[in-house]
């Protein structure tokens, strides 16, 4: 997956797959620092790099909640 951006109106990333070549909308993204882009390797993407978004527009949005009630004890 490759990190593109935030989603507008809430705290989730965006991550665009390449195989399947579709954009994904998580808040649960582990981000591999050390991991480097590899620009010849052309057997992920080929040599068509057109792709098209489906966005998807949620309607009844509810907001998130706290969902720690305790707070952190001082030791």
């Amino acid at each position: 997956m490759i990190f593109v951006g935030y989603e507008p109106g809430s705290k989730a990333y965006r991550a665009y797959d390449p195989v399947t070549r579709r954009v994904h909308i998580s808040r649960d993204i582990v981000f591999d620092e050390e991991a480097q882009w590899e620009w010849d390797d052309k057997a992920i993407m080929g040599d068509d790099t057109d792709f098209t978004i489906e966005y998807t527009s949620m309607t009844g949005k509810r907001q998130l909640r706290h969902t720690c009630r305790h707070q952190a004890r001082r030791h």
